[in-house]
């Protein structure tokens, strides 16, 4: 099967409105066309993005008050983590199915450069003596990852 239109190496801002684009074009791959996978991609990174904006506020906000942040603190803070797996695998999903890769910028901002932020965290926090300073860390990188991964979706958006 032919792909529809001119070919593009990323989408633009109205492709994913008007429905033509390498999000949605049909590609011949060897594993077929999943035409789910960009909407799910698309939404899931818009949830990861304003997770880690919570985030950031939530631990801000512990910051100020001097308080250590609840137990749902860290739990949303690992389940962005995983989120940014199943992020992973729906853009491999992605490119095994043919859609092109916006650029190698959306593969960075969106997880390379957050997985490097969080391991220094990560090691950062288990280095520290008093473990009340572990929300301060995971909070500045929690800003950090925010930033990054508004980058991500606004490659992957075709936006400037």
């Amino acid at each position: 099967m032919q792909p529809i239109g001119p070919p593009r190496s990323f989408p633009l801002y109205r492709d994913f409105w008007e429905g033509d684009g390498p999000f949605t074009e049909r590609s011949p791959t060897l594993l077929g066309f999943r035409p789910g996978v960009p909407t799910v991609h698309k939404y899931i990174g818009f949830v990861i993005v304003g997770g880690w904006f919570v985030l950031f506020l939530w631990g801000t906000v512990a910051w100020v008050a001097r308080r250590d942040p609840t137990a749902w603190f860290w739990r949303l803070l690992a389940v962005l983590q995983v989120l940014l797996g199943v992020q992973l695998i729906a853009g491999i999903v992605l490119l095994a199915t043919g859609h092109a890769l916006p650029s190698l910028l959306h593969l960075g901002y969106g997880i390379v450069f957050p997985v490097v932020a969080l391991v220094v965290a990560h090691s950062l926090a288990r280095s520290l003596e008093d473990e009340f300073d572990a929300h301060k860390i995971f909070t500045l990188i929690a800003f950090v990852v925010f930033g990054l991964t508004l980058r991500a979706l606004s490659t992957g958006l075709g936006l400037p």
